[in-house]
């Protein structure tokens, strides 16, 4: 794939969630009734035109700008700005994360789709996405009940990031 260029075989994508995963047979579950095939297909048609529309036209630019530092804080491409607001906003930031706190608990297979045509439109902006989703899923199963009234729905919301620390000194970190 060129970086002039974002395809995604939306046809593949549905007979994989219709066809072999039938995911639409998830509805008959309690957690997921809402969720019925249609739902779960429109979810992912719209989860790949925002990457295609929104996500993706930022690329370019984010790679060239990076990140950098002013004044002790860590600062992205203005480019990104919208579209991370766009993505909570919609709900395709938080698409698999617990309703209870502002998520809109897609299963997490149609989460994943959405997350990798994302990823594939700009994987500088994915990334936020995936590890505050994933530190607040961390908070949410073994944090305090304090800790989650305080930070998750935040997390859901975009109005505060989450990050992954490393500490393996021996691979760069």
């Amino acid at each position: 794939m060129s970086s002039t260029d974002l395809t995604l075989d939306q046809r593949d994508i549905s007979f994989a969630i219709s066809e072999w995963l039938q995911l639409g047979k998830l509805n008959n579950s309690e957690k997921y009734a809402e969720f019925d095939q249609d739902t779960l297909e429109m979810m992912v048609k719209e989860g790949i035109r925002f990457a295609i529309e929104v996500v993706f036209p930022t690329r370019a630019e984010s790679d060239r700008k990076g990140c950098r530092m002013e004044e002790g804080r860590v600062k992205v491409s203005e480019c990104l700005h919208k579209p991370f607001q766009k993505a909570y906003e919609l709900g395709w930031a938080s698409i698999s994360d617990s309703p209870e706190y502002g998520g809109m608990g897609a299963p997490a297979t149609i989460g994943l789709i959405v997350s990798e045509a994302i990823n594939g439109a700009n994987l500088g902006l994915g990334m936020f996405f995936g590890l505050t989703s994933g530190a607040a899923k961390l908070i949410e199963t073994y944090g305090s009940d304090m800790l989650k009234e305080k930070y998750i729905a935040k997390m859901f919301q975009g109005q505060y990031t989450g990050t992954m620390c490393l500490s393996e000194p021996h691979a760069g970190s």
